[in-house]
């Protein structure tokens, strides 16, 4: 087969041309020589596009029968029979007539051998036609005779199949048929090498980009290093996070999601990587390159609470820590030093927020002192620390981690009441009476100076236990905070209090996941539950001391007409008589908490039944809850007598009201479901070991109880085979699907 060169080609353009003209008005009248794409029949080399969408020659054979619509049957290059409709054709090869695979198979070699060797000529054809034709079509053979000196069938589809090419899209446009070709104008055949140059580009970058993918997701490859990627794949990863995020639902949890604007980019991402475009997908992909755990927190994502902090926030963070403001409150400060102020709490905290002391005063009374930390010191409405605490509303705590309010570099510096450093505080205090009351006529609430010192639960509990203490003075701290919250603890009873139903308490579950090999992604779980926390002294200490503090400043503000947000709630009525009947233990624990209604927040002070308060507020947590914090901006904006800033407006509740209903519930729900899936974790690891527990009462009737598993602290659900009753003690086992029973 000759190629023309440039020279001979233009020699025989002008006879070319011709010649398309005679064959068009051939083709319209005969059914021989160049066929339309209608004119197939038994014979016809035809092109139709496959299921996968791919362009196949077929030739055909015969006619399909007892077919409504015109169908073929067609044989293709390696031999296989298929049936094809008139519709389906995109092509009829010219001058082509056969029905056997080898003519169809030597077809294919033409176009390929076409593509390789004479895809070099396209621009000199291009180039001539264009002078020649200008924008006029033309014929398929003619193109055929240019490329390759004949227009026999083969020439034709090979000549088909190179300008159906890429390359020879960019110089060629073709018409619905196939049979006739327009060169392109050179702006819009250089926007095409433009366009085709940068898709050819990107495909390779995709290439490139599967290639590093596969080998990360390999056993022992190299990680992925997202860091290093461009930004457009930084955000298809974050496309494919929010994709990833939502695998693990249920069907109805997952209608009532609206679909993310990024799904199709990730859906193409897992497409181009050949893999499925679904939820689960995306989530193993993630996990494979080492960007996810295995136990990501999939609800913790959904939420999108964020989990780190901007640099504009950790900056001002970092300069009040470094440069603390003036002091509003430096003159009305009072020193309270001389007082031992213990933080009690668990060894792991680093946000301390709370310190009580006790002070002795003529005639043998004692004053209970509660000390906050002092945010307010630090902070202005409307900084970047105060307006992120605002929108966090709360710290959030997880079994794999904090996710704080306030940046640790001020929560767990300044903020926190440090052992053996003078800490600006926030101080509550007042004379308790033999029955647990106090005057409000003595109540103090000032900004103070204290100087704290750490101690456990369970060191205070071992102090108030042991006969003698080498710390005189402590020893006698703790024997007056001893006695002043359980005068509290009786007043509270007396008031209708839960504990008037039952003075057990339900133990706290800790959870504790630690990633202890990374790259195997490997965990240990803990599950634990401290007895002296729940039962102990020190445990009543902070318990009724922080109340105390929270019923002072509620009828605090409820006299002195400052706004905030008040608590309340209401119990069911428990008659004498079934308190006479009510269980011990954890089920009556249990029991009495069921009798409880859900708290609510008001702008109007109210009883709070289930504390046995008259009023009460939140306000000894202003490092990890933002109402708290707000509180005190509101009450030392009181004191001060400077203009409050959440004031009741035209008639309206105080901003702080919805601030308070709304804080917190997003935290609560993610640290419920993360529990949750923990616990699962560590009982599939425990499968087969036997727990103790307790019958709690029954759940959704049929046999199916809460159980207390002692040893956890944890309540599960658990069906039995037998009817059980509240109280009761029984051993069970978990399953490796971390059922109970």
């Amino acid at each position: 087969m000759q190629r023309l060169c440039l020279a001979q080609l233009l020699a025989f353009l002008p006879s070319a041309l011709s010649w398309q003209s005679t064959f068009a008005l051939r083709a319209d009248r005969s059914r021989t020589g160049c066929a339309r794409a209608t004119d197939e029949g038994i014979g016809s080399l035809v092109v139709f596009p496959s299921a996968k969408g791919e362009l196949k020659l077929c030739a055909i054979t015969g006619e399909a029968a007892g077919k409504k619509k015109k169908q073929w049957l067609a044989i293709d290059g390696d031999g296989t029979q298929r049936t094809i409709s008139s519709r389906e054709i995109r092509h009829v090869v010219p001058g082509a007539r056969t029905t056997e695979a080898a003519a169809v198979s030597a077809h294919e070699d033409a176009a390929e051998r076409a593509v390789r060797e004479e895809a070099r000529t396209l621009p000199d054809v291009w180039e001539v036609l264009l002078e020649e034709s200008g924008s006029a079509a033309v014929a398929i053979t003619t193109v055929s005779e240019l490329l390759f000196g004949e227009s026999t069938s083969l020439s034709c589809y090979a000549t088909y199949y190179l300008l159906e090419s890429e390359q020879g899209r960019v110089y060629f446009k073709s018409s619905r048929e196939g049979l006739q070709y327009t060169p392109r104008a050179v702006k819009d055949k250089e926007a095409l090498e433009a366009q085709f140059a940068k898709e050819a580009e990107a495909a390779m970058q995709l290439q490139l980009l599967s290639d590093r993918v596969e080998a990360s997701a390999a056993p022992g490859g190299p990680t992925f290093d997202l860091a290093a990627e461009s930004e457009e794949i930084k955000q298809s990863f974050e496309a494919l996070v929010r994709l990833g995020c939502r695998a693990h639902l249920e069907p109805s949890e997952r209608q009532e999601l609206e679909a993310e604007p990024t799904d199709a980019m990730a859906k193409a991402l897992l497409q181009n990587l050949g893999r499925k475009a679904t939820e689960e997908s995306a989530r193993q992909l993630l996990v494979q390159l080492g960007l996810w755990s295995q136990h990501e927190d999939l609800e913790l994502i959904r939420s999108r609470m964020p989990v780190d902090f901007s640099d504009e926030v950790v900056a001002h963070a970092q300069a009040l820590a470094a440069d603390p403001p003036a002091d509003p409150d430096a003159s009305r400060r009072l020193d309270l030093t001389h007082l031992r102020a213990l933080a009690i709490d668990e060894s792991s905290t680093v946000e301390v927020d709370d310190a009580v002391s006790v002070e002795e005063l003529e005639g043998g009374k004692l004053r209970l002192w509660v000390h906050i930390a002092d945010p307010t010191r630090y902070l202005t409405l409307g900084d970047p620390v105060e307006a992120e605490a605002r929108s966090r509303t709360s710290s959030c705590y997880l079994p794999t981690g904090t996710v704080p309010m306030i940046p640790l570099v001020l929560a767990a510096g300044p903020l926190s009441l440090r052992p053996g450093v003078v800490s600006c505080a926030f101080s509550f205090g007042a004379t308790i009476n033999a029955d647990g009351s106090f005057g409000m006529d003595e109540l103090i609430i000032t900004p103070s100076l204290v100087t704290a010192e750490r101690l456990t639960y369970n060191e205070v509990d071992a102090m108030v236990e042991a006969a003698k203490n080498a710390d005189v003075e402590l020893a006698r701290v703790l024997q007056g905070l001893d006695w002043v919250t359980n005068a509290r603890q009786r007043w509270r009873i007396a008031g209708g209090s839960k504990e008037s139903i039952s003075d057990e308490n339900l133990p706290d579950m800790s959870i504790k996941a630690v990633c202890v090999d990374r790259a195997a992604d490997e965990w240990t779980v803990e599950v634990s539950v401290g007895q002296n926390r729940v039962d102990g002294v020190a445990r009543r200490i902070v318990t009724e001391s922080m109340l105390f503090a929270g019923e002072a400043v509620a009828l605090f503000g409820d006299e002195n007409g400052v706004p905030l947000p008040f608590r309340g709630q209401q119990m069911q009525e428990v008659s004498e008589e079934e308190k006479a009947d009510w269980p011990t233990g954890p089920a009556g624990a249990w029991l009495a908490i069921r009798r409880m209604r859900p708290s609510f927040v008001a702008a109007e002070a109210s009883a709070h039944e289930g504390l046995g308060l008259d009023a009460y507020t939140q306000v000894t947590s202003p490092i990890r809850r933002y109402p708290d914090l707000a509180v005190h901006f509101q009450l030392k904006a009181f004191l001060r007598g400077d203009p409050l800033p959440f004031p009741k407006e035209n008639g309206q509740e105080s901003a702080l009201v919805s601030i308070a209903r709304d804080a917190g519930a997003q935290q609560r729900k993610l640290e419920r479901a993360a529990n949750q899936y923990w616990l699962s974790v560590y009982l599939r690891q425990a499968a087969g070991h036997p727990l103790n527990a307790v019958v709690l009462g029954d759940s959704r009737g049929q046999r199916m109880y809460k159980l207390l598993l002692s040893e956890l602290g944890a309540i599960v659900d658990y069906e039995s085979s037998e009817d059980l009753k509240a109280g009761d003690t029984i051993r069970v086992v978990p399953t490796k699907d971390g059922k109970i029973i």
